[in-house]
């Protein structure tokens, strides 16, 4: 299996981190590089890299607050493996994931986004998102977290867009 970084930004998700981080470590990746990008949270995450197994696997960089396709963008910059994906602190990935995109990038497909089910934070969604169910709600290629690509395509595309707030998003 291919080599990969996975790149976590993170603002205030304390709370979620470990187990997004551990939905990472359980896609089954002997080259697996994990890297959070603090974007200047205050909340408190002094314990979390120690409630880790694979502390190896985990880069953290903190920044001061600019967003979260900034702290993607410098994700990207500090990812050495041959693929990336993006994984929300607030999301899981299901443990077939990567595996799965990896298998169809055999056919010859560049990049690649999954559908969601659920967000591991519901309290965090907008107001006109709470209540309802996501699956299906949201479309493929919308939610960062289902994304893989060649880091060289990802250059190609190009970096997310630093001034939009919610689907930052330029592919």
């Amino acid at each position: 299996m291919p080599s990969l970084s996975v790149i976590i930004p993170c603002y205030n998700q304390g709370p979620y981190l470990v187990e997004a981080i551990g939905s990472a470590l359980k896609q089954n990746i002997k080259d697996l590089q994990i890297i959070i990008v603090d974007d200047g949270s205050t909340d408190e995450k002094t314990n979390i890299l120690n409630q880790l197994e694979d502390k190896i696997a985990v880069v953290w960089f903190r920044q001061q607050n600019q967003g979260v396709a900034a702290a993607r963008n410098f994700g990207v910059t500090k990812a050495s493996k041959e693929y990336i994906a993006f994984l929300d602190a607030d999301d899981l990935w299901h443990s077939e994931k990567i595996k799965t995109q990896f298998d169809a990038m055999q056919t010859g497909k560049e990049i690649l986004f999954t559908g969601i089910s659920q967000f591991i934070s519901p309290e965090l969604m907008s107001e006109k998102l709470k209540g309802i169910e996501i699956k299906n709600k949201i479309l493929p290629g919308i939610c960062p977290s289902t994304y893989l690509s060649h880091v060289h395509t990802f250059a190609r595309v190009g970096n997310f867009d630093e001034k939009l707030k919610l689907g930052e998003f330029i592919a």
